[in-house]
């Protein structure tokens, strides 16, 4: 691999090519200049130069010398060819996956290859919206699906996919705080009914030690307090009653004389968690009939699963 002072414009480079090699497919095309690409990157021609071989030492292109390079569609062996979707998590920073955010992932990048359809981690590292959309556009995307993972995202992020929609782009997320584009998300209203008779049943101090996507939906009360996942703890004898997600669960064990995940139901008995298979399904069902024409902004929920807590 090259190694240098400029490595995220390098991989810059790289993701575009390979995203034209996906979209060229079964034929070969050429690719622009290498003073092209440079212009277009801002780098200097020899860094151009240094992707290029290394693509074509790895079979990705081939050279015609006196020609130019040019795109190989031999290398597919049967992949999928002419469709990159990119998957963003979160604000695109996310370098580490839990088993939820892993699992998710799992999900819909099965999906798509079973709708015939390849795709890729965007990775994120701009602070305007301006750098954000540049290096979207870059990864030479045919779609885009933004999920949240329940990750609060910034106010520029939330603009921007709505704006690509208007220009056109296939792209659908997971959250309704996305505005002017298709989201498929689950219907948490179940969840959130069984916890104000949770609450309303047992009066005591409780604490919400969550992300703050959910505060917007859990109830208020004098007797509830929020506190968002990842600042300091409490201290141990204050609450009652915690309410926390998985991550942080076990941290609690002690803390309080109940603790409970933020998705069990205590009051019917059940256990509400994510349909990570239905949702990719809806997912990738939804940018098909985009690709078909159907540009109309739909709002779709997809039940979750429900278990009994043993």
């Amino acid at each position: 691999m090259i190694i240098g002072d400029d490595m995220k414009k390098t991989l810059g480079i790289r993701h575009s090519i390979i995203g034209e090699i996906y979209r060229a497919g079964k034929s070969s095309v050429k690719l622009e200049s290498v003073r092209d690409t440079a212009k277009r990157f801002g780098v200097a021609q020899c860094t151009v130069s240094a992707v290029m071989k290394e693509l074509i030492r790895e079979n990705w292109l081939f050279s015609r010398p006196g020609v130019g390079v040019f795109t190989n569609p031999g290398k597919f062996a049967g992949d999928a060819a002419g469709e990159m979707a990119g998957v963003i998590h979160g604000d695109g920073r996310l370098y580490y996956y839990n088993r939820p955010m892993f699992d998710t992932f799992t999900a819909l990048g099965h999906a798509l290859l079973n709708a015939g359809m390849n795709f890729r981690n965007i990775q994120l590292d701009g602070e305007s919206s301006a750098d954000v959309r540049q290096e979207i556009e870059s990864a030479r995307l045919t779609a885009l699906i933004w999920m949240t993972d329940f990750v609060q995202l910034p106010e520029t992020y939330r603009r921007l996919p709505a704006e690509l929609a208007d220009e056109n782009w296939r792209v659908i997320g997971d959250t309704k705080d996305f505005e002017r584009i298709n989201v498929v998300v689950h219907d948490t209203a179940p969840l959130f009914r069984a916890w104000d008779r949770f609450f309303a049943q047992r009066p005591a101090n409780i604490l919400c030690y969550l992300p703050p996507w959910h505060t917007a939906h859990f109830p208020q009360g004098p007797t509830v307090e929020f506190l968002p996942a990842g600042a300091p703890f409490p201290i141990p004898g204050t609450f009652d009653i915690i309410v926390t997600d998985e991550a942080h669960f076990e941290r609690f064990t002690g803390l309080a004389p109940e603790v409970y995940r933020w998705n069990e139901d205590v009051a019917a008995g059940l256990l509400l968690t994510p349909n990570r298979e239905a949702h990719a399904a809806a997912l990738v069902a939804r940018l098909q009939e985009i690709n078909d024409g159907d540009h109309s902004v739909r709002k779709i929920h997809i039940p979750m699963k429900k278990e009994k807590i043993q």
